[in-house]
């Protein structure tokens, strides 16, 4: 549950201060989940299409309707207040 809470408030950092961050800063947060030098960048991405793309489609569909519910779940009104009773900092409200 602390992981949430300090990714909610880092996301908040991040679109309310509007800085700029490097790659290394969003793969440590979890906003890139890959890093790449700029040569590389084009076959990386390619590499990761081909990859999706040979992927059984239903089965990555349940995946991310699976994922997509779960995610739905934790943002679920009860959680929230739970939430708010619990968090509390400079960017807690």
């Amino acid at each position: 549950m602390m992981g949430e809470w300090q990714g909610l408030t880092k996301a908040k950092e991040m679109l309310m201060l509007g800085q700029r961050y490097d790659s290394a800063s969003l793969h440590e947060v979890g906003v890139a989940w890959r890093v790449v030098e700029d040569e590389q960048l084009l076959a990386q991405a390619f590499a990761v299409a081909l990859h999706l793309a040979q992927l059984p489609p239903l089965s990555v569909r349940a995946m991310k309707r699976v994922l997509n519910q779960a995610a739905a779940n934790d943002m679920n009104p009860r959680h929230a207040v739970r939430n708010r009773s619990h968090h509390s900092g400079f960017f807690g409200s």
